[in-house]
Formats: C-alpha cells, sequence, structure tokens
C-alpha cells in the first residue's frame, strides 16, 4: 500500500475512475469537482487529495483543504471526503491518510486540523475531540472536530 497525491499523478483519469466508483453520494460530488477541475476554485487553492493505493486499486482517499462544507469560516485546514472502500473497512486504513493530512498540515505550520462530519465515534479513536457544532453551506448542523497537531514530537495539550 502506498499513498499517491491525486494532483501529483500521472494517472488522474485511472484514479477518478476509481473515485468513481465509490459507493457514497459525497464522493460524487468529490468526483464532479475532480473531474471539472473545481476542487480547488470551490475549497481553496492548495487542496491536496491523498489516495492510499493497493496496486492499482485505490483503498481510502480524502482531502486536505483550506475549507470544507462550513463556510465561512477562520477555522483552517479542514481534512473532508474521507471514503474507504467497503472491502478495506475496518483495518484503519483511513487512519493512515488522517495521518498524513495530519503530517502535511504540521509541514504547513498548521496547529489544528478539522473535520465536519455528523459521525460519533469515528474520528475520536484517532485523536479527535469534539470542538462545536455550526451551519454548512446547505444550512445543516454539522459537528466540527478538531485535532491539535504535535510541533517537532511534542504533544498539544
Amino acid at each position: 500500500m502506498k499513498i499517491i497525491e491525486y494532483f501529483a499523478s500521472n494517472n488522474k483519469v485511472h484514479w477518478l475512475d476509481e473515485i468513481a466508483k465509490a459507493d457514497w453520494g459525497v464522493a460524487k460530488f468529490l468526483h464532479q469537482f475532480l473531474s471539472e477541475g473545481k476542487l480547488k476554485e470551490t475549497v481553496g487553492g492548495s487542496a491536496l487529495v491523498p489516495l492510499l493505493t493497493d496496486g492499482e486499486k485505490l483503498v481510502s482517499f480524502c482531502t486536505l483543504a483550506p475549507l470544507d462544507d462550513v463556510q465561512p469560516t477562520e477555522l483552517s485546514p479542514w481534512i473532508g471526503f474521507v471514503y474507504t472502500a467497503p472491502e478495506y473497512r475496518d483495518h484503519h486504513y483511513a487512519g493512515e491518510l488522517l495521518k498524513w493530512a495530519e503530517n502535511t498540515a504540521t509541514t504547513m505550520g498548521h496547529e489544528a486540523v478539522y473535520i465536519s462530519t455528523n459521525h460519533i465515534g469515528l474520528y475520536e479513536k484517532y485523536g479527535y475531540e469534539f470542538f462545536k457544532t455550526a451551519k454548512s453551506i446547505d444550512g445543516e448542523e454539522t459537528r466540527i472536530y478538531r485535532k491539535k497537531l504535535s510541533k517537532d514530537g511534542e504533544k498539544k495539550q
């Protein structure tokens, strides 16, 4: 297994096809944004899409971007579109992508990362804590989780 970044990939068409196979409605939005070249316009120019791959198969994906579905906001960056293919679930593969995103955000100088979700009990096992509720861009209540990032191996309090 290895993590590649979609925008740095030499085979974007293949990975778009793999994203299209996802059995989750929100993945269809990601596919559309990427197909139309509108992801960075929507969530910020520095958006990244890490893909956990098993050869040519897509195991898991997410985004790391300045914005997500809570806009406007001063909070940034956001991890979004977190998905793992059914045959790879229950092995914490999404955790590998979360760690990649967290390390990337730390390298960029961020002190925390945020996730907007209504899942309870999923991200807590990866060190995320409930931060607050907010309205998403579609007007729905969403829960915001935050993980403070460590610098140089120190644990944030």
